[in-house]
């Protein structure tokens, strides 16, 4: 039988999310945004559709490895197994030269 996440532990995985997706679009916000003024400027739709990928691709990368990291620690008891499952996890998936 399949164990199903708790509300608590939902609403962990997503108050985390949220803090993370934070720190990472004002980390973005002053590392891509100074590159752009001149396109948000004139309002270029090309320049401006470079932005949001950057911005989807940061979303959809921050989002995998919290999730991995959330489904690891059902299988794992601390911090550092679920963290090193993960990466040996991603090892797996993607091959490294």
């Amino acid at each position: 039988m399949k164990r199903k996440d708790s509300r608590f532990r939902s609403f962990c995985e997503i108050a985390f999310d949220t803090v993370i997706a934070a720190s990472v679009a004002t980390t973005l916000n002053y590392l891509i945004l100074p590159h752009y003024i001149d396109t948000i400027q004139s309002g270029e739709f090309f320049g401006m559709v470079s932005i949001s990928v950057w911005y989807v691709t940061a979303s959809m990368v921050r989002k995998y490895f919290i999730r991995r990291w959330f489904v690891n620690m059902k299988r794992s008891t601390t911090p550092a197994q679920v963290f090193y499952s993960t990466l040996v996890s991603l090892k797996r998936k993607i091959p490294v030269f």
